[in-house]
């Protein structure tokens, strides 16, 4: 059984509309402003995050389930189960990572290990010990098995200086030799910040940007394509936010890290050790902007598309969207337009949140409904 076959439920994180190609809900998949602040802390100091725990639950075309803790030392645990039991053939997928926290400020580990049960099983581990020589600087070295036959080893290392960063691994799987990684850099631009990354794997032939400036409070502009040399296919994410931008460098270069599939992402494991990505809704903070607008298109040899969403933040609590979009099947030779409406609340005082989403085909009249329940403690 190949890897894609557990990684493609796994995918709809944020590198699901430049990975996959995708256009569909897997671009606004939910997460949490705990999480979020969480990973940009861990970027800036990777020797601890903040404390929080998240348990998520999303019920669509599958059953998405996730519990992860955070601990301010660093240390972490991550589980997600995903079920698909409307599919021809049922199919359950489990991850769960671990990470200690830096002993003596010098080294950690971490594993993962990922499960699919279905017609055709899967397991796969990585195993990793990290090592944290000096302020901005970790490298990194490990073990990767598989059923699909799998076995080898890796050595990486990740670069933060203050306007720089490169992150890259090198791995032999048992059969080849493969490397994928992304260098960026931050120059002040104005009263911000221009971010300009590309990377990619050598094995894959893709090619991935993320390229922005922000000016965090203020305005921002972000995006982010993916080029698969291989397949033919091609797609782009941009999101504008004219006043209220809420990310800065260490979003974007874990939104790096994702797309370029470092720390040994979807080699043999997929993703639970980055959890959830946050809504493309979370680039307006909601207390200085209020307004942002999302674009993203596709195009491979089976289809070509496209969409854009308005969201509007009055609170930081509360979200509303509406988006259109259009797809042409090219195998099919049919065309579909589509209206999206969705809508995000947290309740005050409480760790609950709710999020909806209806995708309408409007040829077909089909309806696709995704919800979302979540509870987040940030301590």
């Amino acid at each position: 059984m190949k890897l894609e076959k557990i990684l493609n439920t796994i995918k709809r994180k944020i590198t699901a509309p430049l990975i996959a190609g995708a256009l569909t809900v897997g671009a606004m998949m939910p997460a949490y402003a705990a999480e979020q602040e969480s990973v940009e802390a861990a970027q800036e100091d990777p020797k601890k995050t903040d404390e929080s725990f998240f348990q998520g639950n999303l019920i669509g075309s599958n059953i998405d389930n996730i519990v992860t803790f955070n601990h301010d030392n660093g240390g972490r645990v991550h589980y997600e189960a995903v079920n698909s039991p409307w599919q021809e053939v049922p199919q359950s997928d489990h991850s769960l990572g671990l990470r200690t926290p830096s002993i003596a400020g010098k080294v950690r580990l971490s594993g993962t290990l990922d499960a699919s049960i279905s017609s055709e099983n899967y397991l796969g581990a990585t195993e990793m010990v990290e090592v944290l020589p000096a302020d901005n600087v970790i490298i990194r070295a490990g073990g990767i098995q598989s059923t699909s036959g799998k076995m080898g080893g890796f050595a990486g290392a990740k670069f933060t200086p203050e306007h720089f960063t490169a992150d890259f691994e090198a791995w032999y799987d048992g059969t080849k030799f493969d490397t994928h990684g992304f260098i960026a850099g931050i120059i002040p631009v104005g009263n911000g910040e221009l971010y300009l990354s590309i990377g990619g794997e050598l094995g894959e032939r893709d090619i991935n940007t993320t390229n922005g400036w922000y000016n965090v409070g203020g305005t921002g502009i972000f995006t982010g394509t993916h080029f698969d040399i291989d397949n033919n296919t091609q797609s782009l994410k941009a999101i504008i936010v004219p006043k209220g931008y809420s990310r800065g460098r260490g979003f974007n270069d874990f939104y790096s890290h994702i797309n370029n599939r470092t720390e040994m992402r979807a080699v043999t494991t997929g993703f639970v050790q980055d959890s959830w990505a946050p809504f493309d809704a979370f680039a307006v903070d909601g207390e200085k902007g209020h307004a942002a607008v999302a674009v993203y298109a596709n195009n491979s040899e089976e289809a070509i598309g496209g969409k854009a969403h308005l969201y509007v933040r009055p609170i930081p609590q509360i979200f509303l969207g509406v988006g259109a979009g259009y797809s042409y099947d090219k195998v099919a030779e049919e065309h579909n337009p589509n209206l999206v409406l969705e809508a995000y609340g947290a309740v005050p005082g409480t760790p609950v949140e709710g999020w909806i989403t209806m995708d309408q085909n409007l040829r077909t009249g089909e309806p696709n409904v995704t919800g979302y329940v979540g509870f987040v403690n940030k301590f």
